[in-house]
């Protein structure tokens, strides 16, 4: 008996957490956090190419601008046209900039 009232309480903190935590924080961000996570990046691409090489500083700079491309990509599949579908895909980019 203890262990069928142990997993239906399971159950209902389940749905709770999943209500709760439906969609991840990052993409209630808006444009600040973006333009934060954009300096951090360009700061980090900057130390990796002088610390490093160029090289390294360039595939930093490629991850993020393919990132960029597949946002752009999904977004516009979405249903997003012209302006606002640029601005989606920086926050979802760059919106991470709220943790600095």
């Amino acid at each position: 008996m203890q262990g069928a009232r142990d997993e239906g309480a399971g159950e209902e903190e389940k749905d709770t957490v999943s209500r709760s935590f439906s969609m991840p924080a990052v993409f209630h961000e808006d444009r600040p956090s973006a333009d934060v996570g954009l300096a951090v990046t360009v700061v980090a691409v900057t130390v990796v190419s002088l610390l490093w090489s160029v090289g390294y500083g360039l595939i930093v700079v490629g991850a993020f601008a393919t990132w960029f491309l597949l946002a752009l990509v999904i977004i516009r599949s979405g249903g997003a046209r012209g302006r606002n579908t640029f601005a989606r895909a920086y926050i979802a980019t760059f919106g991470w900039g709220n943790w600095f």
